[in-house]
């Protein structure tokens, strides 16, 4: 018999451009009395990600506009593997079509892509907090480093995608296999597609995650975008002036530290930290998304509203 997962909990579809003109698409959230909203929280996913496969963001959706907050969840153009999307040219010109996806597209324009969304919520309500699960945390930080937008951060199970590869392929801190990992592609860009086997990751105690991408895109987060992917293990140097939110599960399987390692890399990269470590969890929040979701809401309370804790 087929199983069925309904949240009931009703969204807007709905579409807006990038900063650079890509159409992305999404849902929106909004509290019962949307005049009266308290602020807006915008969901980045993760590598391969999207707004609706992970199901445990609808539950979180409850939470948030109960408690007076619109709740936005998009597509990035590096959204899944491969999709069609289409890039806005002004009202006179046809829109272009394109290839998007994870697999495809230069790591690189998730600034562009979280710009878009940070600019659609902000004519909603001024007050704006970016939320990241997995490799979107990365991505969160990094528009954060690269538009200096001191904007609060929530971080679900962010994990060190550089030490990640280097276990997989057994490369050093330099990345001196990636010429080599990258040259097994028959292919020319953008297309340059690389054996399935050349990059993934290894999920204890025994998961082998393979990932389809091409060698242009692979380089493109390794090499061009490694200077906003998390570095736990050597670290490197950047301040946010802006105070951050970090989930962390013990049964983690991405992590490749301590979770005392992970908070202490962010305590001297943030204006303040809020940390939740429960120890019972993994990578996912399926099974804890509405007690974070509530912590989550607390915390932006005391952010946004200091002197009222009516949002917890």
């Amino acid at each position: 018999m087929n199983k069925i997962d309904r949240s009931w909990i009703q969204g807007e579809l709905l579409s807006f451009t990038s900063r650079s003109g890509i159409w992305l698409d999404g849902i929106l959230y909004a509290p019962p009395e949307a005049v009266n909203s308290k602020g807006v929280i915008v969901h980045v996913h993760g590598s391969f990600g999207n707004f609706y496969t992970n199901r445990w963001l609808r539950r979180m959706a409850r939470i948030y506009v109960s408690a007076g907050f619109y709740f936005l969840v998009f597509n990035l153009s590096t959204h899944d593997g491969v999709a069609e999307a289409y890039v806005d040219r002004g009202e006179e010109l046809k829109p272009e079509f394109t290839y998007v996806g994870h697999s495809i597209r230069d790591f690189n324009t998730f600034a562009d892509d979280i710009g878009g969304a940070v600019d659609f919520a902000r004519g909603i309500n001024a007050n704006v907090i970016l939320q990241g699960h997995s490799q979107g945390c990365d991505k969160i930080v990094g528009y954060a480093q690269t538009t200096g937008d001191a904007i609060p951060l929530v971080l679900f199970s962010p994990a060190d995608t550089k030490e990640l590869y280097r276990r997989y392929v057994n490369d050093d801190k330099e990345f001196t296999k990636l010429d080599e990992i990258l040259a097994l592609s028959p292919f020319s860009p953008p297309y340059d597609w690389l054996p399935i086997e050349a990059y993934g990751v290894n999920e204890p105690p025994s998961e082998i995650y393979q990932i389809p991408i091409c060698a242009s895109a692979l380089e493109s987060l390794l090499r061009q975008g490694g200077n906003y992917l998390l570095d736990f293990k050597y670290g490197d140097n950047y301040y946010i002036d802006a105070p951050i939110f970090i989930f962390l599960g013990g049964q983690d399987g991405y992590q490749t530290c301590p979770a005392e390692e992970v908070f202490k890399y962010f305590e001297s990269k943030f204006q303040s930290i809020h940390k939740l470590f429960m120890p019972e969890n993994d990578h996912e929040l399926r099974r804890c998304a509405e007690v974070v979701a509530r912590e989550v809401v607390s915390w932006a309370a005391g952010l946004l509203y200091p002197s009222s804790k009516e949002l917890s």
